[in-house]
C-alpha cells in the first residue's frame, strides 16, 4: 500500500482554545471532504501549502515545521474507528509517525470525544528540538 498525503485545498484555522466539540466536528468534516486519488500539484505553478503558512503566520514550510506539532487522523473502513497518530518533526526525515503513541477512538465517538482525542494526540506530538511549542 502506497501512503502519501496531498493537500486538496481544504484548510481551516481555529483558535487553540476552540471547544472540544467544535474541534471534533471540524475534524469529522475534514475527513468527510477528504478524497483519494488527488493529483500531485505542480509546485512550480502553485503552492498548496500557502493557506496553511498564512494561517500559521510563517513565510515558509521550514518556518512551519520548526514551530508546529502535527498529527494524522485516519478513518478507514478496514480498521474501524479513528486513528490519531502523533508525529515527530525531524529536520532530516520530515514528519515521522510516532506509532507507539497512536490513539484509537470508536467510530461512534462524539465530537467532544474526538476533539479531546485530537488534543491528547497533539500533546504527544514532538516539534523540532529547541522549537517545541509551549503547552496550551
Amino acid at each position: 500500500m502506497v501512503r502519501g498525503r496531498v493537500a486538496n485545498g481544504r484548510m481551516r484555522a481555529v483558535s487553540a482554545d476552540v471547544p472540544d466539540p467544535d474541534l471534533g466536528k471540524l475534524v469529522r468534516q475534514a475527513l468527510a471532504e477528504s478524497k483519494s486519488g488527488v493529483p500531485m500539484p505542480n509546485f512550480r505553478t502553485t503552492d498548496p501549502s500557502a493557506p496553511l503558512m498564512a494561517a500559521a503566520g510563517v513565510k515558509t514550510y521550514l518556518g512551519y515545521a520548526r514551530t508546529a506539532r502535527e498529527i494524522s487522523v485516519d478513518l478507514d473502513d478496514k480498521v474501524p474507528g479513528f486513528r490519531l497518530i502523533p508525529k515527530l518533526s525531524s529536520a532530516h526525515e520530515g514528519w515521522v509517525p510516532l506509532d507507539e503513541y497512536t490513539l484509537t477512538l470508536d467510530q461512534q465517538a462524539s465530537d467532544d470525544q474526538l476533539g479531546a482525542g485530537v488534543r491528547a494526540a497533539l500533546d504527544q506530538a514532538i516539534g523540532w528540538p529547541g522549537h517545541i511549542p509551549p503547552a496550551p
